[in-house]
């Protein structure tokens, strides 16, 4: 059994193994190549759209893909920086998992924050 274990889904696809795994620094490694800048942007436009939703002080209360501002980066403070990082890379580990398992017959397993195995939303 071949088991690739990368983020560069375009590897994948050159050796076809049967199942992967990838995990967030092997992402951050692979968002770095040129190839995947559509991804980086998607990802980007994402919670700059959605940040209210996901990581607003009344994101609880609010229905999710509601319509809200876009984050304006300048405003935002500290804790809400990070926040909206975090979101951009959570988005951007899903959308790499997703074309990952594209190009893959088997099992694709993306290491994600334990905190978000257990989320629902």
């Amino acid at each position: 059994m071949v088991v690739a274990d990368t983020g560069d889904f375009n590897q994948i696809e050159k050796y076809r193994p049967e199942d992967s795994t990838t995990n967030p620094t092997l992402i951050n490694q692979a968002t770095k190549l040129p190839e995947f800048k559509g991804i980086l942007d998607t990802s980007i436009e994402f919670g700059i759209k959605f940040f209210e939703n996901y990581c607003g002080t009344h994101s609880r209360s609010k229905k999710k893909n509601a319509e809200t501002k876009p984050a304006e980066w300048t405003a935002l403070e500290e804790w809400q920086r990070e926040e909206l990082i975090d979101l951009i890379f959570d988005h951007i580990c899903v959308s790499f998992g997703c074309k990952i398992l594209e190009k893959v017959k088997g099992f694709v397993s993306t290491e994600v924050d334990a905190r978000l195995s257990f989320n629902k939303n």
